[in-house]
Formats: C-alpha cells, sequence, structure tokens
C-alpha cells in the first residue's frame, strides 16, 4: 500500500538520477556535465549506479578526448577514477557487465549512436592512438568511431595491434 515510500535502489536507473540540464554543442559534453552534476546525489545510491556512472563518465572523457577538448592529463585522471570506483565497487563480471549496460541506457537517452560497440571503439581509439591536436565535430567524431569500427570488424585493424 505505501509503496512508495520504499527506497528501493534496485529498480533505480542512471537516467533517473541525472537531470538533463546542460545545453552544450557536443554530444559527450553534454552527459559528461550532467554527470557531474549528479555526481554527489549518485554516490548514495548503490555501487551499482555507482559502476554505471563511472562508465559513462569515462566515454566521456574518451570521447572529449578524442574530439580534442580533454587533454591527456584530463583523460588519464577520469581513467583513474574509473579504476578508484571500479575497486571499491564488485569486481564480478556479472556486476561490470550490468553497470556497462546501465551505462549504456543512460547514453542512449542523449543519442541513440551510443550502442555497447560504439563505446568500446571509442575507448580502443583513445587507449591505442595518439590523438592529434585540434577539435573534432561530433559529426567528424562520430564519422571516424564508425570508420574505425568497421575496420576493425573487416579485419582492417587487428586487435592484436589494440592490445599491445
Amino acid at each position: 500500500m505505501f509503496n512508495f515510500l520504499k527506497n528501493n535502489n534496485q529498480s533505480m536507473k542512471l537516467v533517473d538520477l541525472v537531470p538533463k540540464k546542460s545545453r552544450g554543442e557536443l554530444l559527450f559534453d553534454r552527459i559528461n556535465a550532467d554527470l557531474g552534476s549528479a555526481s554527489d546525489e549518485i554516490r548514495m545510491h548503490s555501487k551499482e549506479m555507482h559502476m554505471a556512472y563511472a562508465y559513462a563518465r569515462a566515454t566521456s572523457a574518451s570521447a572529449l578526448y578524442i574530439q580534442g577538448y580533454f587533454s591527456y592529463d584530463d583523460y588519464d585522471y577520469v581513467e583513474s577514477m574509473f579504476k578508484a570506483i571500479s575497486m571499491e565497487t564488485e569486481p564480478s563480471v556479472a556486476f561490470q557487465e550490468k553497470a556497462f549496460r546501465e551505462s549504456i541506457d543512460f547514453m542512449k537517452t542523449y543519442n541513440s549512436i551510443c550502442t555497447a560497440n560504439f563505446v568500446k571503439w571509442i575507448d580502443a581509439i583513445a587507449k591505442n592512438f595518439k590523438i592529434p591536436p585540434g577539435h573534432l565535430s561530433d559529426g567528424m567524431f562520430i564519422r571516424l568511431v564508425i570508420d574505425f569500427g568497421h575496420k576493425l570488424q573487416s579485419n582492417e585493424i587487428s586487435k592484436f595491434d589494440l592490445d599491445r
């Protein structure tokens, strides 16, 4: 009868915790800013929400680094925060996969291009390639990531090359 009084963190979604307030021009800048504004609220919820936040924040940092709006130091700082949060949460594969899926569901509310593969390709580019100076628009960035994914899937880029 009084279910509305229960604090059910298990059914909470990241999108429920992060109000969309940012009006920035870049997709991942909006995601990053909104996550930053809600970070204190997110920390008060489940470890899964905190880890989903970390995945989405790391993806945003990787994207903004590739686009030329984050320095390597900014990107590296967010990566170190991601690692710290992952050590505070549950290390099981099932937990991490669930948190990753939650982050994807959240990012898709900004743009449907944010699929699991797209996000993994962003991470691979940021971690494995020297990023040239300059800035990329969202359109140019999305094209770059999709082209990379196509080359990876058609074996023009070897996964072995990315693991070195």
